[in-house]
Parts: structure tokens; C-alpha cells; sequence
């Protein structure tokens, strides 16, 4: 069965909006994706930040149990 030109033209068309809903879809994706990296670094840096803090108080607390700072068993 031949296709007439009309549905041939149609054909193609809807070839065409199935790969533009592809590359949407992919550039949402891609959008999402990059959301998501974004928040993750800035939990990253939050945690990192948390780390540095408690890092900073473990070692006033050694300091101060150190041999020589009147704290601690004699």
C-alpha cells in the first residue's frame, strides 16, 4: 500500500514532535539533575562545615586534658 504525500508529510511530523518530547524530556532531566547536584554540594559544604566545628572543639577539649593544663588526674 502506498502512501499518499499528505500522510507521509504527517508521518514525518509526528517523527519530529516525538523527538522534540525526547529532547525535552532529556533537558528536564538534565535541569533536575543539576538541582539536585546543587542542593547536594550545599549539603557538602553544610557538613563539612559541621565537621570543621567539631574537629575545633574535640581539639580544645584534648588541649585542655593535656599533661600541664591543672585539668585532669594527677
Amino acid at each position: 500500500m502506498n502512501e499518499s504525500p499528505r500522510e507521509a508529510a504527517w508521518q514525518r511530523i509526528e517523527a519530529a514532535l516525538t523527538r522534540l518530547d525526547a529532547a525535552a524530556r532529556t533537558r528536564s532531566d538534565a535541569a533536575t539533575l543539576e538541582l539536585q547536584l546543587h542542593e547536594e554540594q550545599e549539603r557538602h559544604q553544610a557538613l563539612r562545615g559541621a565537621l570543621r566545628e567539631t574537629l575545633g572543639r574535640l581539639d580544645a577539649l584534648i588541649a585542655s586534658h593535656a599533661p600541664g593544663s591543672g585539668v585532669g588526674p594527677a
